[in-house]
């Protein structure tokens, strides 16, 4: 599934732009009753991505009254002043998107569904809110061990045990040895979404 190409005004919201690029499903067939915006995990391609609860009015065509979970992702070009200057790519969660950081507070929202794909992205999901509410709550010196091994080259190799460190603002991970001797620290990038466990006394 291909992407568009548009021109879009600056100080628009998110919302707003694409209640304009899709007033049949957004606004006559249908409404945003939550929504909210996160930077992307896709990659190069796109930057951030829209989640919005879609919900069908009466005089929709198709299953009126259900609230279903659109997916957007999206790209702003650096030169702002090309006519051409934003991309996005739109999906229903039954495409199995991906980007599967949605909040609970829209995933609440939502119509049950035994869509397959769409039951899958929903449980995605649900898996990496509970992740970011489990780091959210780790404390400075706990010891965590990450499911997956994560190689830091030939002279450490795999490493899968660390101590969470919060210097400031900043958190840091210093890798251990069996017996909880400091290797060296070491920078995870988007480790709230991984699976850890915290090891206790």
């Amino acid at each position: 599934m291909g992407s568009t190409g548009t021109r879009r005004e600056r100080g628009m919201s998110d919302r707003g732009f694409f209640e304009q690029e899709f007033p049949v499903a957004l606004t006559q067939h249908g409404k945003i009753i939550a929504c909210t915006s996160k930077p992307a995990a896709s990659g190069a391609d796109w930057n951030r991505v829209f989640y919005a609860a879609v919900q069908n009015t009466e005089n929709a065509p198709y299953a009126p009254g259900q609230t279903w979970a659109l997916i957007i992702l999206m790209r702003t070009e650096r030169n702002l002043r090309d006519w051409c200057n934003f991309y996005y790519k739109d999906m229903s969660e039954e495409s199995g998107p991906g980007e599967d950081t949605c909040p609970d507070r829209i995933l609440d929202l939502l119509s049950p569904t035994d869509h397959e794909y769409a039951s899958n992205w929903r449980e995605r999901c649900r898996a990496n809110s509970a992740r970011r509410e489990a780091a959210r709550n780790l404390a400075s010196g706990q010891i965590v061990r990450f499911a997956n091994s994560m190689w830091f080259g030939d002279a450490y190799g795999f490493v899968s045990r660390f101590r969470f460190t919060k210097e400031g603002r900043k958190v840091v991970f210093v890798a251990l040895t069996d017996d909880d001797a400091p290797r060296f620290r070491a920078h995870i990038t988007r480790w709230q979404e991984r699976a850890f466990e915290i090891e206790t006394a």
